[in-house]
């Protein structure tokens, strides 16, 4: 198995909002230039991840999860955290658009503050 079994699927890869449910973010590190991490798809393809929000690749496509995450470890050592990496500013704002897109409102609309009658 090679990264182009899954061209074009590097921009679905996330672990928040709609698509959530096609991943299992085992671990995540940071490389000393951008996040990477350790994914398993709903199919039992599992990948390294390199980059954030479009940036995005599978750098590595694995048979099982065990030898992906066995590879991670070693590769990024010291630096590895378990689950998904926090959210970036691009991923944040993408979910609130989403959400008010697909519901016409924010997701957390603002309390007004209460006028003096």
């Amino acid at each position: 198995m090679n990264s182009s079994d899954l061209a074009g699927h590097a921009n679905i890869i996330t672990s928040r909002g709609p698509l959530a449910t096609q991943t299992q973010f085992h671990l995540h590190a940071h490389d000393g230039w951008t996040t990477v991490a350790v994914a398993t798809y709903r199919d039992d393809k599992s990948v390294h991840l390199h980059g954030e929000n479009h940036l995005r690749q599978v750098a590595l496509v694995y048979d099982t999860p065990g030898e992906a995450l066995t590879e991670f470890e070693r590769l990024y050592g010291d630096a590895v955290r378990p689950g998904p990496a926090r959210a970036t500013d691009t991923e944040l704002q993408a979910t609130k658009a989403l959400a008010t897109t697909i519901t016409g409102a924010p997701p957390h609309p603002r309390r007004r503050p209460s006028q003096p009658g």
